[in-house]
């Protein structure tokens, strides 16, 4: 199953490698979040955000960890300056909020980001 279950329903292949799985997943979203099409008041700030998550997730860009991890672990930036794709949203408008919430959540999921839910808006 798609690590973003919530996202797409499918089966990916085994073969795939981590940088394949996680673009993957990145257009399962993008897929799904474009098929929704925009609501609400800023229909182009969508379309471009959009726009920035497809050209992220095929660049393969993502962070790494410096050491093996032993389950599927997130990581906002990396040692190396490479960003998630909700960084690279954040930083996208405001690069020192992605910093900030970097400093206290590397590793967290975004859903246990409950402080920085306004940096996060």
């Amino acid at each position: 199953m798609c690590v973003a279950n919530e996202f797409c329903q499918h089966e990916h292949s085994p073969d795939l490698s981590e940088q394949e799985l996680v673009r993957e997943h990145l257009m399962c979203a993008y897929l799904t979040l474009s098929k929704a099409g925009a609501t609400g008041d800023a229909p182009e700030q969508r379309s471009s955000n959009l726009e920035l998550l497809r050209v992220y997730a095929d660049a393969r860009c993502f962070p790494e960890h410096d050491s093996p991890v032993v389950a599927r672990t997130p990581r906002f930036i990396d040692g190396r300056g490479r960003l998630c794709a909700v960084a690279c949203l954040v930083a996208n408008s405001d690069p020192a909020a992605a910093a900030e919430i970097n400093a206290s959540h590397e590793f967290d999921f975004v859903a246990d980001m409950k402080a920085c839910a306004q940096l996060l808006r």
